[in-house]
């Protein structure tokens, strides 16, 4: 598990994990494809061929300008991310309506679903989004005394990498045992739907770019721990502590920051004291919910500060 653990913090590793999947579904995409001439098959290959082709690779550079840019620390600018970002986005979405819609009509037409074959086609859509919404988030270091838990993180990327294939497999399968046009054209668009779900989510709560928190922290300066450090009731201190405490309050429940000035980074320190009640499930999510008030009042000032800076959270 410590061999495991410690391959993980490579981002070459965890590059590789996603390169490897990608790998396997393109050769499957075509080793698979359907050859009966007198099948009209729904798929005959462009839904799974063109989603291993387009969206693996959309999926490696999605992860890259994220997670593994952030892991290395290079000095590429928030434009030329934003580009990768976006291509890899826009790559998505584009293959998604192309193939989507084509199978979907002509599954409509009364052609044949393959499960095999389509699940494999339909699972690089459904890893694009749950990597989207669950990977690359989940590890931005908020604590200053935690480190990203590797282990889990390798746990989601299999599982990201594998389950959608099953899920689609068993989606394709029951579709055809139903054997009904209506009830199928409306389950696949609800398919695409819920696809498109954790975009939506993701993006109203953490930003486009995926997380919010380690934007602000590229292109700016390092954060160095310095034993001279100067408190300031300078502007940008006040804007934070103003924010973030007028922002993250409510029954039972005190917040409070303070924020310094360090070698031109900005360390923000927010104590959350929450008093209401014992019951460890009740506080969890009431604390969980702080935090992630906390985090919306950062990232509204954070924005907008010439300083880069660091928020840190500790729970009474």
């Amino acid at each position: 598990m410590e061999k495991l653990k410690t391959l993980m913090d490579k981002w070459w590793f965890r590059l590789i994990i996603l390169a490897g999947f990608a790998l396997l579904y393109f050769i499957l995409s075509f080793s698979l494809s359907p050859n009966n001439e007198n099948a009209k098959y729904a798929n005959d290959g462009v839904l799974t061929v063109l989603s291993a082709l387009l969206v693996y690779p959309a999926i490696i550079v999605m992860y890259f300008t994220t997670d593994i840019l952030d892991n290395l620390h290079l000095q590429i600018g928030k434009f030329v991310r934003k580009v990768l970002l976006l291509v890899s986005l826009g790559v998505f979405f584009l293959t998604l309506a192309l193939v989507g819609f084509t199978y979907l009509f002509a599954v409509n037409d009364g052609k044949i679903m393959q499960p095999f074959y389509d699940g494999i086609g339909l699972a690089p859509f459904m890893t694009y989004a749950f990597l989207y919404f669950f990977v690359v988030r989940k590890f931005e270091v908020i604590d200053k005394n935690k480190t990203p838990d590797r282990l889990y993180q390798f746990i989601l990327i299999i599982l990201g990498c594998l389950a959608p294939a099953i899920i689609g497999m068993l989606f394709i399968w029951i579709l055809s045992s139903i054997n009904d046009a209506t009830v199928t054209f409306i389950a696949l668009l609800a398919f695409m739907a819920l696809i498109v779900l954790p975009f939506v989510f993701s993006i109203r709560k953490y930003g486009l770019f995926l997380g919010g928190l380690k934007e602000y922290e590229r292109d700016k300066p390092v954060y160095t721990p310095s034993s001279s450090s100067n408190s300031t009731s300078g502007e940008w201190e006040n804007k934070f502590v103003s924010k973030i405490e007028t922002y993250a309050y409510g029954t039972y429940t005190t917040v409070t920051c303070r924020a310094f000035l360090y070698n031109s980074v900005m360390e923000v320190n927010a104590t959350i004291d929450f008093y209401g009640t014992n019951n460890v499930s009740i506080r969890a999510q009431r604390i969980n919910e702080i935090k992630n008030d906390i985090h919306r009042a950062y990232k509204e000032v954070a924005k907008n500060c010439p300083y880069s800076s660091k928020l840190f959270i500790e729970v009474k």
